[in-house]
């Protein structure tokens, strides 16, 4: 036997090797025991009490950010892991005061990568309205959970971001590559937007959502608001139990909404995919403006008065009752739906 083909077997079964390590530990590239094998334990807390601070600033690199809710007036910060040996002394956090703003930084050795450890930086934060939390993440995960702020801004490069129970006049998370998962919060303003990875949404109430993904799906559901913007390049949208005007549009994917009934206003292109709009009950006082350049339309409620139909069905106009509220859509290639 030839020595590549040989060598070509033996890369394949060693890649069968790797791929079922991965299944059988969840996804986990490297074991916990290897690390800690390999490496050194880092263990740093730091305390603040942060009375009389307005706003909280993190800057990690690499490091899994967490914030967690507590009591009192001080802040509480734990910095644990593994990292090789030689550069765990190096690793810490660091408190400083800039005014009425304390700033978290995660520090490291000059020319140390985080490729070979496991870092995670918990945050306790005092229950206390902030003016802002901003958090700054190269590639890393961040978690908050119980935040009460004027201000929450999260923004980073690579890594998932997850916000539970969020009370907060503004919300924005800006990743380059990453999902992102808000569950349970009540804002005026919630805006969203990952270059590579999907936004899911559940328990939201805000008077504005933004959302936009260039590649990866949207899903929000159980949502009030006043206005609902969202685009996404190459992606699915599904709305559910919701309400709110909507307005978006996606390049390469299919919309759908399903609501007990339709509100406000709807605005939905998609150059590329189907768009169904399915209501729980008969749509009252709803205008109905579809145009097609290679699909067709349907509408399955009874009651609807035709306006204008086209003999292939890709133009359809008209309303049920008054036809106050307008359910606009629009599509290059692909379907559109209003189902029952």
């Amino acid at each position: 036997m030839r020595k590549s083909v040989l060598f070509g077997i033996i890369l394949v079964l060693l890649g069968a090797a790797g791929l079922g390590y991965v299944i059988r530990s969840g996804g986990k590239l490297i074991p916990e025991n290897m690390i800690s094998t390999f490496a050194k334990e880092v263990n740093k807390t730091r305390e603040m009490d942060v009375a009389e601070f307005r706003n909280l600033q993190v800057n990690s690199e690499s490091a899994n950010v967490r914030f967690i809710s507590g009591g009192g007036e001080v802040l509480t910060a734990r910095l644990h892991g593994y990292v090789p040996a030689k550069h765990a002394e190096y690793m810490d956090v660091k408190l400083n005061e800039r005014g009425d703003t304390l700033e978290l930084n995660v520090v490291k050795r000059d020319g140390f990568l985080f490729g070979f450890s496991h870092m995670t930086l918990d945050i306790e934060v005092p229950e206390k309205l902030w003016d802002a939390i901003r958090v700054e993440i190269s590639s890393g995960n961040v978690e908050l959970d119980g935040l009460n702020s004027d201000q929450v801004i999260v923004g980073g490069r690579s890594g998932r971001v997850k916000i539970t129970n969020l009370t907060a006049a503004t919300g924005e998370i800006k990743l380059s590559s990453g999902n992102i998962t808000v569950e349970n919060a009540d804002t005026n303003t919630l805006d969203l937007a990952t270059s590579s990875g999907s936004i899911k949404l559940s328990d939201v109430q805000s008077e504005t959502i933004e959302l936009k993904s260039s590649s990866g799906n949207i899903r929000m559901e159980n949502f009030d608001a006043n206005q609902v913007n969202f685009k996404t390049s190459s992606g699915s949208v599904k709305l559910e139990e919701g309400a709110g005007e909507l307005k978006g549009s996606t390049t390469s994917g299919n919309i759908k909404v399903a609501f007990a009934e339709m509100k406000h206003d709807m605005d939905l292109k998609a150059t590329s995919g189907s768009v169904k709009v399915k209501l729980d009950s008969q749509p009252e006082n709803v205008s109905v403006d579809f145009k097609g350049s290679s699909g067709s339309g349907k509408i399955e409620w009874d009651g609807f008065v035709y306006e204008k139909q086209s003999d292939r069905d890709n133009t359809i106009r008209g309303k049920f009752g008054d036809g106050g509220k307008l359910l606009k859509v629009r599509t290059s290639s692909g379907s559109f739906r209003l189902e029952n």
